[in-house]
Formats: structure tokens, sequence, C-alpha cells
């Protein structure tokens, strides 16, 4: 990308590390089974704490929770936080481990941000931010500074302060890392003023830095490891997020205490948390039914067994995705490839949600921050207009071969609806459904004509998508790269909202006039929190913050 007069690409590093939010998007939607939810009753407002009043806009920095200091005549009214108790939560996804650097899967990535708090948080509202071990920052594009200033009751779980040196060394292994070390490129010196503040001299303008400063990979750690060395302190790490590490068997469980020096009065409520990994979608649902788990992701196929009053849904955001490899023919040709998104009966695609997937408005998972539709309206059915596209491309009696993922059980059925509807269009569909890690290799080496997959963002930001298409190929369709590289500089360069937007509509209208890929449908992701559960809040993505959970009697 250009900074400077000069053209900037993305270190091949970059494309190691975001290739992960293709795992991160997938294991939003099942939690390891691949399975989207559906369902069979009116579904709860989309991200609404459970058990709790609505969640209020945060846009003061405020984070989106519920009051610990609610009233209440007697202190025991149901929306009034209860502190202490265990929660047991059950999940598909596996702990890699404590490396920011290295986290790829969801739940990895989670679990870090709650021991090694970041400086800022991404509120559930996918729109907003908040407050992390920050108090709170400023992003001076004039200045091309950014400046911290530390929340000064932060504190390590060993009940050592959070001090301006431990953020300053943690910055530098950030910007160090082999993964994620490159977003974090535009912080160039730090000055210390003082214990609590830091100003980084900015090497280039980049507005989206506050957002990126929420993902793991901007963990806090204590200066020098506390004292020991890099591998020994991930082994055992110590953070100023919300809980501590009590233990960790990998593949089986996670137990989390409550940091008793966090910086919040009130937060978190829970005294423990213990996540049991196990890969099986129906004992995950038997514990739950015997109240031996007080959360799980609901795959469809079980959702009617689940209470409708048990179920929360996460606002619409997952998007599952149809991608052409547009470097060899006949895919080389947009008409073509207009010609197939034109020819998808979307109504057919929307109805294996069972109510959860909406119709895509653009080619950017919504309900983030700053995004923007395209100029015209988005691909819909039109089956005579992808006739006349393919016969003025000259494409007759086309075969293309389809490859999914079988480990998403969705996909197996959209990918018979894809090939029944590119078939009323005269197009012929081989699908092959390949085991994840065949399927895994085939898309990111760009051996395949047509790819049915799914991704999200990780941070509230429309840019987020962008800098992932960016990274990966275009989604590993071998599009040129000029048009999204060129929205990316205007957007970051700039922190006017309307620039901004414009920006973001850029890149949608390509998506909608080149076709590289087609979005089909943006899913909601579905839970079922036990009646005593309070608090749980999950973002457009996937995740949530255990802090502001709580246990009614």
């Amino acid at each position: 990308m250009r900074r400077s007069g000069q053209r900037r690409r993305w270190p091949p590093r970059l494309v190691i590390f975001l290739a992960a939010f293709g795992l991160v998007a997938a294991a939003c939607g099942g939690d390891s089974d691949g399975a989207d939810p559906g369902a069979s009753a009116a579904p709860a407002s989309d991200g609404e704490a459970v058990g709790a009043s609505s969640a209020s806009g945060a846009d003061d920095g405020e984070i989106m929770s519920d009051d610990a200091d609610a009233d209440a005549d007697d202190g025991t009214a149901p929306d009034a936080p209860r502190r202490g108790g265990e929660l047991r939560v059950m999940r598909g996804l596996f702990h890699e481990g404590w490396d920011p650097d290295s986290a790829l899967e969801l739940s990895s990535i989670q679990y870090i941000q709650h021991v090694m708090e970041p400086l800022i948080r991404a509120n559930p509202d996918g729109e907003t931010l908040a407050p992390g071990l920050a108090d709170s920052w400023e992003y001076d594009a004039d200045a091309m500074t950014f400046t911290v200033n530390l929340n000064p009751d932060a504190a390590f779980s060993d009940g050592t302060p959070v001090s301006a040196e431990d953020v300053v060394f943690s910055a530098e292994e950030w910007k160090a890392g082999p993964n994620y070390g490159v977003i974090y490129g535009a912080l160039g010196e730090a000055e210390i003023v003082d214990d609590q503040t830091v100003v980084w001299s900015l090497e280039y303008p980049d507005s989206s830095l506050e957002a990126m400063l929420t993902w793991q990979s901007a963990a806090v750690m204590p200066k020098d490891f506390g004292g020991r060395s890099r591998e020994e302190f991930m082994a055992e790490p110590i953070g100023a997020g919300p809980f501590a590490v009590e233990s960790w068997t990998p593949g089986a469980e996670l137990v989390l205490v409550r940091n008793e020096h966090y910086h919040h009065p009130d937060r978190p409520y829970l005294d423990r948390i213990v996540i049991t990994e196990n890969s099986d979608v129906n004992q995950r649902l038997v514990a739950y039914e015997a109240g031996d788990s007080h959360l799980i992701l609901v795959p469809p196929y079980v959702i009617e067994a689940v209470p409708s009053d048990d179920l929360t849904f996460a606002p619409a955001h997952l998007m599952h995705y149809l991608g052409f490899r547009t470097d060899s023919p006949p895919l080389d040709d947009a008409r073509v490839r207009r010609a197939l998104a034109l020819a998808i009966d979307y109504e057919s695609v929307l109805a294996l949600g069972n109510g959860t997937w909406t119709k895509s408005s653009g080619g950017i998972p919504p309900n983030v921050a700053d995004w923007a539709p395209p100029s015209q309206p988005y691909f819909s059915r039109d089956l005579d207009q992808a006739g006349e596209l393919l016969a003025e491309a000259g494409a007759s009696d086309l075969s293309l071969e389809l490859i999914y993922d079988s480990g998403n059980q969705s996909h197996d059925l959209v990918a018979q609806v894809i090939q029944a509807s590119l078939g009323d269009a005269g197009v012929g569909v081989d699908v092959v459904a390949l085991d994840t890690n065949s399927h895994l290799e085939r898309t990111g080496s760009g051996e395949y004509q047509m790819d049915l997959w799914t991704m999200s963002a990780i941070s509230p930001t429309a840019i987020d998508p962008i800098g992932y298409y960016l990274a990966v190929d275009y989604l590993y369709t071998g599009y040129p790269l000029d048009t999204l590289d060129e929205v990316f500089v205007e957007f970051t360069e700039t922190d006017d909202d309307a620039a901004q937007a414009a920006a973001i509509t850029k890149a949608q209208d390509e998506f909608a006039s080149e076709a590289p890929f087609v979005a089909l449908a943006d899913q909601r992701s579905a839970f079922a929190a036990q009646p005593s559960v309070n608090g749980f809040m999950p973002a457009p993505w996937g995740t949530w913050w255990y802090d502001s959970i709580w246990l009614s009697e």
C-alpha cells in the first residue's frame, strides 16, 4: 500500500497471520462442528444480555455490561449483579496456548484477552470501543501521535501495578511478532511521559490503530516478562485482565480465577470459570440439559431441544460466500462471474439458516462500525440477465468444480443449492467435499474454481475485512489488489466519517461489479445459557467478555 508516495505491500508474514481469520470465522459459526445456528422460536434480541436489561450504547467509553449498582431496595433484585460462583462452559474449540502472536482460534483469542487484557476493548455491539487497561487514548492525525493514559488502578494478578514501561515493552513485543506484528507498524518511538502515560510517534497515519489495539495480539505484559524468559512466561503467563490462570490441561480443561487486583471495583463477578473442551456436540448438549454446563453454542440440528428463553443470538455478521478463482478461464471473465452470482437462488440459501441467515447487502460482514453499502443494490437472482451475460461472454456448456469443507454441515446443503441454481442457468457443477486440511490447502494455493467458505471481522471496523482480503489474495480469488490497496490507504489516512464511508463503498462497488466472490448470507450465531446466567452479551464475531457475567441463585 502507498505510504508517503511509496507503494507498500503486505509482508508475507501478514498473509500467515490473517489466514487465521478463516479459522476464526469458521469457529464463530459452529464451535468446531461447522454448524450454523437455526431457530425454531422467535430469537432473543441480537446481542442482548441474557437475564438482564438490554445493554445501552457505549459512546461515552463505558463498557456495555450490567450496572453493578443497579437499583434495588434490598440489593437482591434479579437485575443486581451478584458476586461469586463458578461458571461452567463447554466448547468445541481448543485452546492453543498463551502466546498472543500465535493465537489463531477464536477461543484462544478470547482467553488471552481475559488474562492479558489489551489497552482497549471492543464492545459487544460491534460498533464501539471501551477502556481496557487504558482509561483514555487519543489518535492525533495532525501531530502524528497516539497517546495512551493507563488506568492508575491497573495491576497484574501478582499485585504489581501496570506501568508505562510495561506498555512500551509490550508494544515492542507486538511489533516484533512474526504473525500479527505488521499491523502495529505505525507505532514508532515511544515517549514515557509519566508512570501512566505513553505517547507514540507514528510512522504513518493509521486511524484503524485503536481498533487493532483491542486484539489479543496487543496484550499487555510485565516488562521483561517479569524476570523470566519469553518461553517461561508464555507457559505460565500473568496479566492485568479480569482473570488469572489457575490451571490448563491442553485438549481437556482450562480454569480461570478472578484477578483479585483487577482495576474495576466490582468486576469480575465470577470467582471461577471452568471451560471444558469437547468436540462432540451431542455430549455438550447433554451436559447443558443436565445443568452441568451453563453455556454452549447451539447448532441448528439441536436447537429445538433448547428452551427458547435460554437462547441468545449475536447480531448477523458471519458471512458465507462463494469465491471464484479469477486468474484462469472461464472465471477470469467478470461477465461469467456476475452471471453465476445472478443465477444463485438466494432465498433457498437463506432458508437453510432457519431464520438466522439474512441476505447479504454487500461483500463486507455487517454490524461493525464504518460499514457502508455499495452504490447499487447487491446481487439478487435474475436468470434472464445471467443468461445474457453468459451469451455475451461466449460461455456455453460450462462445467465447473465447487469445493467446500465437509466439516461445515451447512455448506453441504448450500453446495446443493448452488449446484441446482447454476444448473438452471445451464452451468454444470461438480461438488467436491474435502476434509478441513485439504480444503485449506486447495483454497490457500488457489487450486480451485469455486469455493464455499465463511469469514468475519474480529474488531469493530469495516476496514478489518478489507485488510484481510488484501492479505489473503482477495479472499484467495487471485483478483488484482489495486483497488483494495487504494481503499485501505484512503480509509486509514483519514478519520473523516464521510471519507471513510466513501472508501468502503468504493470497495463494495468493486465486489459487485467484478464479483471476485459473492456474499450469500450473513449469519447470527446462537448460544444457550442457563436461566441463572446473567450479563452474557456476544459480539457479532462470536466472542464475549466473561467479567460482565454473573450467576443468580
